[in-house]
């Protein structure tokens, strides 16, 4: 469950908006901008979200970026910016995107963005077409012009029902994966990327229950034409299964690139530079599934399970 600070920090983020709908202030989102479908891959890191987001890319359908980041930063801060003009405010949540040290990776030059972002007509003007316009011009010069655009970073998850309030005819694809394995995975990954707070055992369980939590919430609130789940064991050992059954949710078309997706993963900006993402150059292995085995003693397993283990049983996860 999510902490009470970030429950507060959601409920005065939306009484704020809420409040400033009513006067005369830039809108969180307009006519147009309500009727995009972006697609947001959410869940705990280290269940195979990149992995998720190669395939889906990789039938050309789909254009998703490296991680972001930004998008609950974002949304707090247009608190103030939707008080000012309409450059200032658009330059504000651009500009927020290129100092995340992780836009790099991107690989991506906003200044034509910026440019139609400020040609908006004042009835297209809300931070949804300014986040819109990123993402399909991403979409354009990386993707190759695919008709849909999501995000994957998994931070996103604490932070769905303002995402949801910016997009809400948003998809979700909720991957979730053995927590004994995000835990073990965590870990390792933790010392090689400084920037991976979940050192310990503990910490990785912890996120995990509340990644869990909160996508279990989102499902209960939109159903399943917004939300789908998929374990990470699946989409390893059956592969075109589940990707067909993606597509279908997602209304695109499934491509048998999708299942070559490691060819071209490493053109995708953050898979090259990040070593916790270069198994995603790999073919599948379902020997992976079981590697947190390896990695994992027996007092670290238990205290996982302590964690975790209702919640995991419910995915079908064995002991």
């Amino acid at each position: 469950m999510l902490s009470p600070g970030l429950k507060l920090f959601h409920h005065l983020c939306r009484v704020a908006h809420r409040a400033a709908d009513k006067l005369n202030t830039i809108p969180v989102n307009d006519r147009q901008s309500r009727a995009v479908s972006p697609v947001f891959i959410i869940g705990c890191g280290r269940s195979g979200n990149t992995l998720l987001r190669s395939m889906l890319v990789a039938g050309r359908e789909l254009s998703i970026p490296p991680e972001s980041y930004v998008w609950p930063r974002v949304v707090r801060r247009f608190v103030r910016w939707r008080f000012m003009k309409w450059d200032v405010a658009a330059r504000n949540v651009l500009n927020t995107f290129t100092a995340h040290g992780e836009f790099p990776t991107w690989n991506f030059d906003l200044k034509d963005v910026e440019e139609k972002v400020l040609k908006l007509p004042v009835e297209r003007q809300s931070l949804a077409s300014v986040l819109d316009c990123l993402y399909s011009e991403y979409s354009s010069r990386k993707g190759g012009g695919a008709a849909r655009w999501g995000d994957k970073t998994p931070l996103n998850t604490r932070h769905l029902s303002i995402i949801q309030d910016v997009f809400p005819k948003a998809q979700y694809i909720h991957i979730v994966r053995d927590p004994r394995a995000v835990a073990a995975s965590y870990v390792h990954a933790a010392k090689t990327n400084p920037g991976i707070g979940e050192t310990t055992h503990k910490a990785a369980a912890l996120r995990w229950m509340e990644a869990v939590s909160q996508a279990k919430a989102l499902s209960r609130r939109l159903g399943n034409s917004k939300v789908c789940e998929v374990r990470y064991e699946d989409l390893v050992e059956h592969p075109e299964r589940e990707l067909r059954r993606l597509c279908a949710f997602l209304s695109i078309s499934f491509h048998p690139d999708m299942l070559e997706f490691y060819g071209q993963a490493g053109s995708l900006g953050d898979v090259a530079v990040h070593a916790h993402h270069q198994k995603v150059q790999q073919a599948l292995d379902a020997d992976r599934i079981q590697g947190w085995r390896r990695e994992m003693d027996d007092e670290a397993r238990k205290l996982v399970e302590r964690i975790t283990w209702d919640a995991a049983a419910s995915y079908g996860y064995e002991r």
